[in-house]
C-alpha cells in the first residue's frame, strides 16, 4: 500500500511537473487563448488581414492585440504625439491602434498600417536571439535598398531614436520594399501568405504623394526655364529700348537741322528696330502667362500634397 501511494505520489508529481513545463514553454500560446477566448474581431479588421494576406499566424498575432480602427483623438491619446505624422501605433499594453483615414486616394493606407502594427507585435514576441539574427538580416537587406521614401522614412527614425530602427525596419521593409533576399522573404512567410500584396497597397498610396511631388518638382524645372529667359528677355528689351531712344533722339535732331534725305535713310532701320522690340515684347509676354499658368497648376498641385499630408494626419490642426 505505502509503495502504491509513493507512486501515486510520483506520478501526480511529474504530471504537475509536465504541466508547468508544457505551462512555461506554451504560456504564450495559454495567453494568446485567454485573450481570444471572447474576442470576435470586427469585420473591417478581419477585412484588413485577409486583404493582406496574413497567415493563420500573423492574424492570432493581430487578433490578440484587438485592433481598432481609431478616430484622431483616440491615435493621439494612444500613441502619442510625435514631432512627424502618426497613422497607428502598437502598445504592450492597449494593443494596435490604425488612424481610420477615409479620403479615398488613401486607399490601402489602412492595410499597410495594420501589417506594419502586426509586425511590431510580432517583433515584440520574438527571443533575444531571434531578434539578433533579423536584425542582421533586416540591416543588411536595409543597405541595398535604393527607395528614397523607405531610406528617409528609416533616416527619420534613426535621427530620432536610434535604437528603434531594428524593430521599424522589421515592419517597413515587410510592408514596403519590393524585392528582399531569399532568406528575409522566407522569414516574413510566417506573417504572410503573398507579402506582395500588401507592398501593393503601400506602392499605390504612396503613389498618389510621388506623382504629385514629379509633377510639382517638372513645373519647378519650367518654371526655372522660363524664368531665366525671361530675365534674359527683360534684359534685351532694355538694352533695345535704350537703342531705340538714341536711334529716335538722333533721327529728331536730323529733322531739326532739316537734313531730310539722311533722317529718311534711318527711318526704315528704326522701323525694323521698333517692330523687332515690339515681337520681344509679345513673346516675352507669352512667356509671362505660361510662367503664370504653371505657377497656378503648381499650386493647385501642392495644395493637394498639403492636403494629402492633412489626411493622414491624427494631430490637431493648427489656424
Amino acid at each position: 500500500m505505502k509503495l502504491l501511494k509513493k507512486l501515486i505520489g510520483l506520478f501526480v508529481s511529474l504530471a504537475l511537473l509536465g504541466a508547468v513545463l508544457l505551462l512555461w514553454f506554451g504560456k504564450q500560446d495559454v495567453l494568446d487563448w485567454y485573450t481570444l477566448r471572447n474576442y470576435t474581431p470586427p469585420a473591417e479588421v478581419v477585412a484588413l488581414a485577409n486583404s493582406t494576406s496574413m497567415t493563420d499566424y500573423g492574424k492570432k498575432i493581430f487578433y490578440v492585440n484587438h485592433p481598432y480602427i481609431a478616430p484622431a483623438g483616440t491615435i493621439n491619446s494612444e500613441c502619442g504625439h510625435e514631432s512627424s505624422i502618426v497613422i497607428g501605433c502598437y502598445t504592450t499594453t492597449g494593443g494596435i491602434f490604425i488612424y481610420d483615414i477615409t479620403d479615398p486616394r488613401l486607399n490601402g493606407i489602412k492595410e499597410v498600417t495594420a501589417g506594419h502594427e502586426m509586425l511590431h507585435a510580432a517583433y515584440f514576441r520574438l527571443s533575444l536571439k531571434e531578434r539578433q539574427e533579423i536584425d542582421s538580416l533586416t540591416e543588411q537587406a536595409y543597405a541595398t535598398i535604393t527607395n528614397q521614401h523607405i531610406r528617409d522614412n528609416v533616416e527619420n527614425y534613426r535621427k530620432q531614436d536610434p535604437s528603434v530602427v531594428p524593430n521599424e525596419l522589421h515592419s517597413i521593409l515587410a510592408t514596403e520594399a519590393t524585392n528582399l533576399p531569399p532568406n528575409l522573404e522566407e522569414y516574413y512567410k510566417k506573417y504572410f501568405k503573398n507579402r506582395m500584396a500588401i507592398v501593393a497597397f503601400s506602392d499605390h498610396y504612396q503613389a498618389e504623394f510621388s506623382s504629385r511631388q514629379q509633377k510639382v518638382d517638372e513645373y519647378d524645372k519650367q518654371l526655372d526655364q522660363l524664368k531665366g529667359a525671361i530675365d534674359q528677355a527683360r534684359k534685351d528689351l532694355s538694352n533695345e529700348m535704350n537703342e531705340l531712344k538714341t536711334e529716335k533722339s538722333r533721327l529728331d535732331g536730323l529733322l531739326e537741322t532739316n537734313q531730310i534725305a539722311i533722317y529718311n535713310q534711318g527711318v526704315p532701320n528704326f522701323n525694323s528696330k521698333v517692330n523687332q522690340y515690339n515681337s520681344l515684347v509679345k513673346q516675352t509676354d507669352t512667356q509671362i502667362n505660361e510662367y503664370n499658368t504653371i505657377v497656378s497648376e503648381r499650386n493647385k498641385i501642392t495644395v493637394e500634397v498639403k492636403d494629402l499630408a492633412q489626411s493622414i494626419d491624427s494631430r490637431p490642426q493648427s489656424f
